[in-house]
């Protein structure tokens, strides 16, 4: 059932525009008394001459309108128990769970939709499977979707929870601080297509927490994975040993591949992550640095892909190359053909990427201080206080896809050259699609009691 409850700028205005509905939709108002109220049985013919009911209730200037007659005198109900003086129930616009929910909305929100999860739970747990998500669903407290002009367009979703009831130890490397989305994007090139930064801020035993969650029958591919990983990180696990050393802000960027190969990818992309040099493991007595554990892990990994290529394959031999030394070395997998993947260290930070070139040029980049340019402007529409946010330059996608619309359908139809026509128009529509927008962002933030993803963009 589904009831909608408006408010007319008048009692009159209401009555008004009922009988105007009522004459343009050729429906009949047939009224019912119910609880000392009289609400109205509205009807027309539908299509097979089935008829198509609705029923409405007006008090004052409120109209309440519903298709089912159970909801709507549950509604009449409910406001007699709960009218200025009655010592009926609360309206949800009075419980705690809503008011905390739309609290933080923005001034220029002009639509918002509210979940109450309390009125789920049977129907949750008689058809969830998965354990977590039923606990998580009891967490839940609200579910806002709100719609604001910014003159862009964003919409935010809002969910708040209750803490767990089991102590979670504090992130001891965590802090309060807004992201600083300047800085973190210094060095991105100007013609990034895509953006993403972020804090990096990871609990000790984080994994755990979330492997109890898993069926035990999949928990053993997880263990056999951190296994593995410890053998290349000197015997440290990388979730609990490695990543919660590495706080600070991450960031990274795609953009449009210089090669011209038929199977290389159209694009590449880099990622920055914050590994102090000299940083300690602090579970290590023997003084093992996070940057040892990563590079031998990012050495032998290296190492074992290309063997096992060569093994594999009669084509050109896989090779791991280097350029230059120490905080100027970058490593890189030579001869895979679909990229190179490279990886590159700085005093303060790990470099990844799928070409050394694209490393190179974001360290060069960043050392100078050139600003990002066009991604930086488009930065200045962020919600404040986020601590993850996603940038799309959505004009440079659209400038990629017509000026390499040629190498882009021979990439896409290579293994079917017979698809090529069909291509060329499916990039020609979505081009059409992207005229509307500037650029789009997804933002997230996260507290003890909420976590928003807000998405918007800006239009033409």
């Amino acid at each position: 059932a589904v009831v909608l409850l408006t408010r007319a700028a008048s009692e009159q205005d209401l009555i008004e525009a009922l009988e105007v509905w009522q004459q343009v939709d050729g429906r009949k108002a047939t009224p019912v008394t119910y609880a000392d109220q009289k609400y109205h049985r509205w009807s027309k013919p539908g299509e097979g001459g089935d008829q198509e009911v609705q029923f409405y209730w007006t008090q004052g200037r409120t109209l309440c309108l519903s298709n089912s007659e159970k909801a709507l005198r549950k509604t009449i109900d409910f406001a007699s128990r709960s009218g200025p003086g009655s010592p009926g129930k609360k309206s949800l616009a009075e419980s705690t769970p809503f008011r905390a929910a739309v609290s933080e909305l923005a001034a220029n929100v002009v639509a918002v939709a509210y979940l109450n999860p309390r009125a789920w739970d049977s129907q949750v747990e008689r058809s969830a499977d998965n354990r977590m998500f039923v606990e998580l669903w009891h967490r839940c407290q609200s579910v806002v979707l709100s719609v604001a002009l910014d003159p862009g367009i964003r919409v935010t979703e809002n969910v708040r929870w209750r803490p767990t009831t089991a102590e979670v130890p504090a992130q001891p490397h965590g802090d309060g601080e807004p992201l600083a989305v300047a800085r973190c994007l210094a060095g991105v090139p100007p013609e990034a297509l895509l953006v993403a930064c972020g804090k990096l801020r990871v609990a000790p035993d984080w994994i755990d927490r979330f492997v109890e969650l898993i069926p035990p029958n999949d928990r053993r591919e997880i263990a056999g994975l951190r296994r593995v990983l410890r053998g290349l990180l000197l015997g440290f696990d990388l979730f609990s040993d490695v990543l919660p050393e590495c706080q600070g802000n991450w960031s990274a960027f795609v953009v449009a591949s210089d090669q011209k190969q038929s199977n290389r990818l159209p694009i590449d992309a880099a990622i920055r992550i914050p590994v102090p040099r000299d940083k300690r493991l602090s579970s290590d007595s023997s003084g093992t640095t996070v940057y040892n554990a990563l590079d031998n892990a990012l050495s032998a990994g290296a190492n074992l892909l290309g063997a096992v290529r060569n093994a594999e394959s009669t084509g050109p031999l896989v090779v791991l190359r280097q350029k230059g030394e120490g905080l100027d070395r970058v490593r890189w997998l030579d001869g895979l053909g679909i990229c190179e993947p490279a990886y590159g260290w700085t005093d303060s930070a790990l470099y990844l990427a799928t070409s050394p070139a694209v490393i190179r040029s974001w360290m060069d980049r960043a050392k100078s201080g050139q600003p990002a340019g066009e991604v930086l402007r488009m930065s200045r529409s962020l919600p404040r206080d986020v601590d993850q946010a996603v940038l799309l330059n959505v004009r440079r996608v659209r400038s990629v896809l017509r000026d390499r619309q040629s190498f882009l359908v021979q990439h896409l139809s290579a293994r079917n050259p017979s698809k090529r026509q069909r291509v060329a128009g499916d990039l020609e529509a979505i081009a059409d699609m992207l005229r509307l927008l500037d650029f789009v962002y997804l933002t997230i933030r996260s507290s003890e009691e909420s976590f928003e993803i807000t998405f918007g963009g800006d239009l033409f």
